[in-house]
């Protein structure tokens, strides 16, 4: 190929300097042994530097692609670790009105179960969805426990309308009602309220998960456990957020009074301005 291209542009120059530009003759009629050789060495060094230059492209692609892959990938099962915990829970809140004869409330749990489960499989565990679906698929968790402990577990969710059609990952938010129910309702002997309140900070929109003993009995239970570093739940939370946005988004947890805190942060964008491959 080197050879061709070598002796094609060297004729073609010696016919432009013979038919349109004369002043080009005396280098371009000298078609001797060592102009060939000199100009089939350049042009072999400069069709080796574009092969590796796309070669390296090549390989610089299938590195992005396979990059991206592991991190979809990587998320999914993170996402995914999420479900059997759910499910125990849920099981766990049918059984115990089953066994104490609560049973149009088992019922009722067990069709909101069926509701959540639905949602669950349908949906793309890598994909980012409205605030407002992610918010309806926490309450349905939520009001599932809230029917297991009765009075002692009120709910609280606060969104304004300008953040429905915010795009946020799926079940991102699921261990952190897990958790306040675990650690903050559960042990509580007052009743608890779990809020969850969505605002947006400048270009970040943020969103808290408070559990709160409220009542007379408040001040005497034990103070909730700090679960920071417990369980796989918060882990997953800051491995997605860093897979899907680096450094623009985290999850940061606080004890409070009589209570606890969690909030996660990240960048604001409407879900139909977000591309998803």
């Amino acid at each position: 190929m080197t050879s061709v291209q070598t002796v094609i542009d060297l004729y073609y120059y010696r016919w432009l300097s013979l038919t349109l530009f004369p002043d080009w003759q005396f280098w371009a009629t000298n078609l001797a042994p060592m102009r060939f050789v000199t100009a089939g060495f350049i042009y072999l060094w400069l069709f080796g530097l574009a092969f590796t230059l796309l070669w390296a492209l090549g390989l610089y692609d299938v590195s992005r692609i396979n990059a991206v892959r592991a991190s979809a990938s990587e998320a999914a099962a993170l996402r995914l670790q999420l479900n059997p915990h759910f499910m125990v829970n849920a099981l766990g809140a049918i059984t115990s009105l089953i066994g104490t004869g609560r049973l149009r409330e088992a019922e009722e749990v067990t069709s909101r179960l069926t509701d959540f489960l639905r949602q669950s499989l349908t949906s793309d565990p890598t994909a980012l969805i409205s605030l407002e679906e992610e918010l309806a698929t926490a309450e349905a968790y939520l009001r599932i426990e809230q029917v297991r402990s009765g009075d002692r577990l009120d709910v609280e969710i606060t969104m304004p309308d300008a953040l429905t059609d915010a795009a946020v990952p799926n079940f991102i938010l699921q261990p952190l009602v897990e958790n306040a129910v675990k650690y903050g309702v559960i042990p509580a002997r007052a009743p608890v309220r779990i809020t969850i309140d969505c605002g947006r900070d400048g270009e970040q929109l943020r969103i808290s998960v408070i559990n709160r003993r409220i009542g007379e009995d408040a001040a005497h239970d034990p103070p909730t456990m700090n679960v920071t570093s417990r369980g796989v739940g918060l882990d997953n939370i800051r491995k997605r957020l860093a897979l899907a946005y680096g450094a623009d988004a985290g999850l940061a947890t606080e004890p409070l009074a009589e209570g606890y805190r969690a909030e996660i942060w990240l960048p604001f964008a409407p879900l139909e301005n977000v591309f998803q491959p």
